[in-house]
């Protein structure tokens, strides 16, 4: 009878140590990551590879027919976004721009911090915000760049707990982004037009 308790609290101690493993165990980061290029608006930008099928679409976003291409990459977790308008702009102009697309961004929602930071190690803007559509909140780290003719905005979000903003996927994605100039397009895009 003590050898069979024995084994019974052994086998029970086995399944509390394997469930405590399992509730304790964090997703780790992904080690895999795969290179997305638009040659189209000159950029590239690591992202985790199940990421890596971006969904297109242009929006005008002034009277005189610019126009911005919008690319998402989103799931239950996290939402990758990369805004690219060709405009050419001189240097107040382009400050301009970018205070107004970072503000106009800001009213969709809440502002959490604003200031300064680098994109492919041009000056940029930069701004913390949240939004709660549908009631479920949801918080972007957002980094706003004029470089050589192209304003980019290049935004990563994360459902529910800001301290997501800070994960290796979010670090690896702005620090990644690259502003391809002319003659230094590769010859392959990954063309965001084929996907669903």
């Amino acid at each position: 009878m003590d050898k069979r308790n024995d084994v019974l609290c052994l086998l029970a101690l086995i399944a509390v140590v394997a469930i405590s493993a399992g509730c304790s165990e964090k997703k780790q980061p992904t080690n895999e990551y795969k290179t997305f290029t638009s040659v189209t608006d000159r950029f590239s930008v690591d992202v985790p590879a199940n990421y890596i099928n971006f969904e297109t679409r242009e929006q005008n976003v002034s009277s005189n027919g610019t126009k911005t291409t919008v690319y998402r990459s989103a799931s239950e977790d996290m939402i990758f976004m990369i805004y690219a308008t060709p405009e050419k702009l001189n240097a107040a102009m382009a400050a301009d721009a970018l205070a107004t697309s970072r503000d106009a961004l800001a009213k969709q929602g809440e502002a959490l911090t604003k200031g300064d930071t680098k994109l492919d190690g041009q000056p940029a803007l930069y701004m913390r915000y949240k939004t709660i559509p549908g009631g479920v909140e949801i918080n972007y780290d957002a980094a706003f760049a004029y470089i050589d003719g192209y304003q980019y905005q290049v935004i990563f979000g994360a459902s529910k707990d800001v301290s997501k903003l800070n994960c290796p996927e979010a670090k690896r994605f702005f620090e990644s982004f690259k502003h391809l100039k002319a003659g230094e397009e590769t010859a392959t895009e990954t063309n965001p037009s084929n996907n669903p």
